[in-house]
């Protein structure tokens, strides 16, 4: 029987330096904590008052307080919005600079998919506008812009986006019979046209490329593509591997050798996509 796990993908990765990121984390965390600190009338005490803002225990509270356990990111925002603290002077961005945050949630419908490629597109769009910027992509599968948008394997990210959007299994469609319309084939063009104008440097980890793997085992497991579907995608994506290998060995992608691509290996593991600019 075909198993996933027979399939092994070797690919050339640097290592990044992830006790780097930990210390500038901690650091900017005892900036807000020293903010704070002076916001408050020296008769509060200071570990309770923590404890209260973020609703968890005195012990909790303690710990982050001590860099025992790390302060999340909805935890950071939550004290910065209480005590009015500017997340931009914390982190000493310029005046013409935004740190922008933004959580927003969609319907599992085929719409909201369409906008949420439409919003993120205008996103991207408006970051690239500038020649030198640079994207980070701290990727939990495989990204967008290294697909060829006339393969096998660019149809199947688009199925399982459109799949895991609909738990009733009476609304899934085998993939043999799927045809994406082309208004998603549109909008995802465009997203992905936005990365070929900047320089990328991407992150990966292992379960970049495994989580891309598991789908393939997921939907051939359930029955919805076929075992010959199936072995075509995995060799796509060992083609697109050995390409994003050349590429990071050149310096950049595709044949654009104005824009820069970089590839690193982290031992972080990465929970979703996370996107800088």
């Amino acid at each position: 029987m075909w198993k996933i796990q027979n399939v092994i993908l070797f690919f050339a990765l640097f290592e990044l330096n992830a006790s780097y990121l930990v210390n500038i984390m901690s650091i900017e965390k005892n900036k807000l904590f020293s903010i704070i600190r002076k916001k408050l009338p020296q008769n509060v005490l200071f570990t309770e008052e923590i404890a209260d803002v973020l609703d968890i225990s005195y012990d909790a509270s303690y710990r982050r307080i001590k860099g025992r356990t790390s302060l999340t990111l909805e935890e950071t925002v939550a004290l910065a919005k209480h005590y009015k603290i500017s997340l931009n002077e914390l982190y000493n961005l310029q005046s013409d600079n935004s740190l922008f945050i933004d959580k927003r949630s969609y319907d599992n419908t085929f719409e909201s998919l369409i906008k949420f490629y439409k919003e993120y597109s205008c996103y991207t769009q408006y970051f690239t506008k500038n020649h030198d910027t640079t994207i980070i992509y701290s990727a939990k599968d495989i990204p967008l812009y290294h697909f060829k948008t006339n393969n096998l394997y660019w149809k199947f990210r688009i199925y399982v986006h459109l799949n895991f959007l609909y738990s009733d299994a009476n609304n899934k469609t085998e993939f043999k019979n799927f045809k994406p319309s082309s208004l998603i084939i549109e909008e995802v063009n465009k997203f992905r046209s936005n990365f070929e104008k900047a320089n990328i440097t991407d992150i990966w980890e292992d379960t970049t490329i495994n989580s891309s793997l598991y789908q393939i085992f997921y939907f051939f497991k359930i029955k919805l593509i076929e075992k010959d579907e199936a072995l075509l995608l995995c060799d796509e994506i060992t083609l697109m591997i050995k390409g994003i290998e050349k590429a990071a060995a050149q310096g950049f992608l595709n044949s654009n050798k104005e824009k820069k691509f970089n590839l690193y290996y982290s031992k972080l593991l990465n929970l979703n996509h996370t996107i800088f600019f």
